[in-house]
């Protein structure tokens, strides 16, 4: 019988858990899905493969995180939709121990369905996505399904506590109420909220701390620092605004006769100044997942995008190999590759970084109060001999002078060195590559006299940590020449005659690159979809919860003498106003936290603000219409339900 029950009562009760089952169905298939390629073997065996896997495996924490806590959420909203049934159900003579026995074989059989379903999905996603990885890393198809084992069983064992502890939390909550209770819970009004102006306060200083930290942050390093403690500011600033905040502008407004005493107003104060506190809670949570959905989306598409710039960006040359001692091996070594060469370059090369304040260039690092890291930058200087070699130029430069990279610059100067720009390096002479992830300057000097004198500054600053003179060998492959295969096989045998400082490929780099981005991109798409059905079913369930509470507040209006068109005026203005302040919100946060997504994505190397920016507004646009979508659908199970 109370098998039949249950059965009955989630067929009765689709509209709730219909929703809640396909989002369930959903994070077992994704938590699966990640999982498995985090441990799929395979991948680990390819190149970038453990750096893509530990980027899954931070997925798979996150996706179970936001699973333990969305579906507590969706599940107390399903209990307090039933509790009028459980009541009657108790009233007619049913004890609680039975009571609890059909919500244990509704939860039984909502679960298994959800986790049968998922686990499938999941092993037919994770085969479709095991295959685009390997289309994208261009390596060769393979036939066959991989199924995780470890998998299944962690999918099993992390949503079966979950269910589980969500049936616990379900029947406490059955066994504090009594019957009456039960049967008028759904019913239950909420007191007038007093006006906590002083949290209001507190959840605007913090929200704008959170703004001016963003703004404030000066590089890379310190936004990498700080990200997480503007997150938490700018959280707490929109719970407390939208809960405490929202009642201190309803009170405020209720104090407005002029404004407050007009019959749409008086309507839309009164209710939603009762129920202000549960509908900011489930504003702010809109808000913020909204936030997330966006941050998340732009920021990985940026990434892939942006890849191939910059990875051209970085690595101007297929092979550049850094040598300080003269090396007859090496050459020999590079001799039996030149068949494979389309270009090679040969530079004798003095790298540092130096602290950049206006034209000047410092090495002493105590003489600048506030490091601004993204005023560091890595200087390479070569003799005008070298440069006359692979340009053809012929140019005369006195002692004092300088060929430079960067065209602005009309003076360079060095602690008690000063040099006056006398032109811009030629196009014909490609960067010199030296990997330091810092804005880079090539400078032409005089001669190699020059060159030393530079590196002995360096050496009278950096001590230990200096750089010497060293030769910057650098190579593109010809057309047609399996590139990656070359570059592995001389970076291996270079490496068993231990014969080089450093050692940059192209291929090799954008394999490792690829990996990352594509790990990055997996879990940002899987994490906004996940958002985004999260933030669809919080104005679902809004709607309803509200509908219902609503319906007899409107028919009581009715009968007072309120017509049918001030009735739809007052719908139409309160549900744009809590559905729309949201998307309002998400687009300030996103506008404040663009300074330091922006330098956050440059630890990545992604330098192009403009498609950051191109990327962003985009999402957001998409995002309004879908938003917009959202709010047409949800709000027509309200009007229903109002008007029914």
């Amino acid at each position: 019988m109370y098998r039949k029950l249950a059965l009955q009562n989630i067929q009765n009760n689709k509209q709730y858990y219909l929703p809640y089952m396909i989002s369930c169905i959903f994070m077992v298939m994704t938590f699966y899905t990640i999982y498995s390629l985090a441990m799929n073997p395979n991948i680990q065996e390819m190149m970038g493969g453990d750096e893509m896997q530990l980027m899954l495996r931070f997925g798979v924490i996150v996706i179970a995180l936001f699973s333990i806590v969305f579906i507590f959420y969706i599940n107390g909203f399903l209990m307090k939709q039933r509790t009028r049934e459980f009541g009657l159900y108790n009233i007619l003579g049913m004890e609680k121990k039975h009571i609890n026995l059909i919500v244990f074989y509704e939860t039984f059989i909502v679960s298994i369905l959800c986790l049968i379903i998922g686990i499938g999905l999941g092993i037919l996603l994770d085969k479709g996505l095991y295959l685009l990885i390997l289309k994208v890393f261009s390596l060769e198809i393979q036939f066959g399904f991989y199924i995780s084992m470890e998998g299944i069983y962690f999918s099993l064992l992390l949503f079966g506590i979950i269910f589980i502890c969500a049936y616990l939390f379900s029947i406490l909550r059955i066994q504090i109420l009594n019957p009456i209770e039960l049967l008028h819970q759904d019913q239950k009004g909420q007191k007038e909220p007093k006006n906590k102006w002083v949290l209001a306060l507190i959840g605007f200083v913090c929200l704008i701390a959170g703004y001016v930290l963003s703004i404030t942050v000066k590089d890379p390093i310190s936004a990498f620092i700080f990200f997480f403690v503007a997150v938490i500011l700018v959280v707490i600033g929109t719970y407390f605004l939208f809960t405490y905040g929202s009642i201190t502008l309803l009170k405020f407004l209720q104090k407005n006769k002029s404004y407050y005493y007009k019959t749409s107003h008086f309507i839309n104060v009164s209710n939603m100044k009762y129920r202000m506190s549960q509908n900011g809670i489930g504003l702010a949570n809109i808000c913020i997942l909204s936030t997330m959905i966006l941050v998340a989306l732009s920021s990985t598409v940026s990434l892939w995008i942006g890849f191939k710039e910059n990875l051209y960006a970085m690595y101007p040359y297929d092979i550049c190999i850094r040598q300080y001692i003269d090396n007859d091996e090496l050459q020999n070594v590079l001799k039996d590759y030149s068949k494979y060469y389309e270009s090679k370059q040969e530079v004798d090369v003095l790298n540092f970084s130096a602290y950049r304040l206006d034209n000047s260039f410092i090495l002493d690092q105590d003489k600048v109060d506030d490091i601004d890291y993204s005023n560091l930058f890595n200087l390479n200087f070569m003799d005008l001999e070298t440069y006359e070699k692979y340009t053809g130029e012929n140019i005369k430069l006195d002692k004092d002078e300088v060929l430079i990279s960067e065209k602005d610059l009309k003076e360079l100067k060095i602690e008690n060195m000063s040099f006056k720009v006398k032109g811009k390096i030629s196009a014909e002479m490609k960067p010199i590559t030296v990997m330091t992830g810092l804005d880079t300057y090539d400078v032409v000097v005089d001669s190699r006299e020059t060159l030393e004198t530079l590196e002995k500054l360096n050496q009278d600053y950096y001590g230990n940590q200096a750089s010497y003179i060293g030769k910057s060998i650098c190579i593109n492959l010809k057309e047609g020449v399996n590139k990656l295969e070359v570059e592995n096989e001389i970076y291996e045998t270079l490496r068993a005659k231990d014969i080089i400082t450093s050692y940059e490929g192209k291929d090799i780099a954008a394999k490792f690159m690829l990996s990352i981005y594509a790990g990055f991109l997996f879990i940002g798409i899987f994490v906004s979809i996940l958002f985004l059905i999260a933030t669809v079913l919080i104005m679902y369930y809004k709607q309803i919860s509200e509908g219902l509470q609503d319906k007899s507040r409107f028919e009581v209006m009715r009968k007072v003498g309120l017509d049918e068109m001030d009735i739809k005026r007052t719908v139409n203005s309160q549900v744009l106003t809590l559905f729309f302040l949201p998307l309002v919100m998400t687009g300030i946060h996103l506008a404040f936290a663009f300074p330091m997504i922006r330098k956050l994505l440059v630890l990545l190397q992604l330098t192009n603000t403009n498609l950051y920016i191109i990327v962003t507004c985009i999402s957001f646009m998409i995002f309004a219409m879908v938003y917009i979508f959202m709010y047409i659908q949800t709000s027509r199970v309200y009007y229903r339900i109002v008007n029914s």
